[in-house]
């Protein structure tokens, strides 16, 4: 991969780059840079690790240098917003960029992370529209999804431990599509049990199941009432197989992990900054020989 990034680099390269802290645990710069490979693009996709009170400063570094754009992870995600010059109607609405654009000295934000989600989902010809959907968490990636499923029109039961914030993100939600999304706690019993019992989906937006403590997680949730025909789509990638999935597993349910999802935002990302149609069967390769050889 090495040799095939540098020889790309010439005087007309241009940089993009994904900004994390860590970032070392990335896929971006495998799945991109296999993308920009494919196409015979003059650009370079390079991780950077930023310290968040230095994010402003390296927005402004990479917008001097003539970059091309950013990916942001954790923990940029939000902070992002408050430094954009323009913020894509998505972005605004959801108060997260993951994609940045630098163009004509402006830094615009985009979030492709509900385009990411919902693109498995249509893959399998799921219909979202009038489905039920039980959302596990409500932090920053939930954020992201429950604005896609309340777009697409699917109705949405928030579970959480700390249910203020499972409120709040419901009560946002409604504003925006009136009615579309409910709330519960986590050990909410009888409700939660009738929720999972008559969802279409299960989607787990929290770092429950995620490797190293992947062997560590209890699912307390009623899983077990899922019907046979729901989907559960858990964000998690790492194990490529989590718990969660299995317990869906042994229910009948088809399941999806979070791989999908990062490919697709990637996708998005790539297609925002080049105007290009992005090789996703590539990226897709390229994302998952990368977590392969990092799990060995």
């Amino acid at each position: 991969m090495l040799d095939s990034i540098k020889s790309h680099i010439g005087g007309d390269c241009r940089v993009i780059g994904v900004l994390g802290y860590p970032v070392q645990h990335s896929l971006s710069p495998a799945m991109h840079n296999a993308a920009i490979q494919a196409l015979s693009l003059p650009l370079v996709y390079v991780p950077f690790e930023v310290n968040p009170e230095y994010l402003a400063t390296a927005l402004e570094g990479l917008s001097a240098l003539n970059a091309m754009g950013a990916n942001l992870t954790i923990p940029h995600k939000e902070a992002a917003v408050s430094l954009m010059d323009e913020l894509a109607p998505m972005a605004k609405r959801i108060g997260s960029v993951n994609t940045v654009v630098f163009e004509g000295g402006k830094k615009i934000g985009h979030s492709t992370d509900g385009i990411g989600f919902l693109a498995p989902l249509r893959e399998r010809r799921f219909q979202l529209k009038g489905a039920h959907c039980v959302l596990i968490g409500a932090g920053g990636a939930a954020r992201a999804i429950v604005y896609a499923l309340a777009e697409a029109g699917t109705n949405v039961v928030i579970i959480n431990r700390t249910c203020a914030r499972a409120e709040r993100l419901a009560a946002e939600v409604n504003r925006f599509r009136p009615g579309i999304a409910k709330h519960l706690e986590w050990g909410d019993g009888l409700p939660v049990e009738a929720a999972c019992r008559s969802c279409d989906l299960v989607v787990n937006a929290t770092s429950l199941g995620m490797a190293p403590h992947d062997k560590e997680v209890v699912w307390d949730l009623p899983m077990r009432s899922l019907l046979p025909t729901a989907i559960v789509y858990d964000l998690v990638y790492r194990p490529a197989k989590t718990r969660l999935m299995e317990i869906a597993e042994e229910r009948g349910c088809e399941t999806i992990n979070g791989l999908k999802m990062l490919v697709h935002q990637g996708a998005e990302s790539f297609r925002i900054w080049t105007g290009l149609t992005p090789p996703v069967a590539v990226m897709e390769r390229a994302a998952l020989e990368q977590l392969r050889s990092s799990e060995v």
